[in-house]
């Protein structure tokens, strides 16, 4: 397994984390994860999680080479987030809409294409996400699954953003207002 971490990431979309495995020192790549330099301290702790505990694993491929998204994504319906599909994509979004998951099936079905099958994306814009987490077709049903588990679990919050702090408050209550005489 080898982990690099880019501490020079600073924007939503550079890739601060990544995560390859290989079945030997000099064998090929069984799988590979990033993860960006926005995204919750909290999932990428579950991602290094969920691979110190599912080490023995990762000489074995997926069952007949695919990905069983049905067994992955079970906790995500069981907490309500919503499944879509299109002629490309399955989608799984959280409830307050903070997060989803995306599947790309051309990708899963063509694990030498080298576009990440899953993608774990903060906010509602694929394109523009707040943070990511992409992982190759190839990664174990147990490491999704420990991923989904997690988001299921906690939505994740929306990364903090630099800049102007939040405006106080606005009282809720209001003085009534006397109507105008003309």
């Amino acid at each position: 397994m080898r982990f690099e971490f880019d501490h020079e990431a600073r924007h939503r979309r550079d890739v601060a984390w990544t995560v390859a495995v290989y079945h030997s020192p000099v064998g090929e790549r069984l799988w590979h994860a990033t993860a960006s330099a926005t995204t919750p301290t909290d999932l990428v702790q579950s991602l290094l999680d969920s691979l110190t505990l599912n080490e023995p694993l990762w000489a074995s491929p997926p069952l007949d080479g695919a990905l069983r998204p049905v067994d992955a994504t079970r906790t995500l319906l069981e907490a309500r987030w919503t499944q879509t599909r299109s002629a490309r994509y399955v989608a799984w979004q959280a409830p307050d809409g903070s997060a989803s998951l995306h599947l790309n099936t051309y990708a899963a079905e063509n694990p030498a294409s080298q576009l990440p099958a899953w993608s774990v994306i903060g906010g509602t814009d694929l394109n523009h996400p707040d943070w990511a987490i992409d992982l190759s077709a190839t990664v174990t049903p147990d490491i999704l699954a420990h991923l989904t588990d997690h988001l299921a679990a906690c939505t994740p919050p929306a990364p903090r953003r630099r800049g102007t702090p939040p405006l106080p408050a606005t009282p809720t209550t209001t003085t009534p207002t006397r109507p105008r005489r003309h």
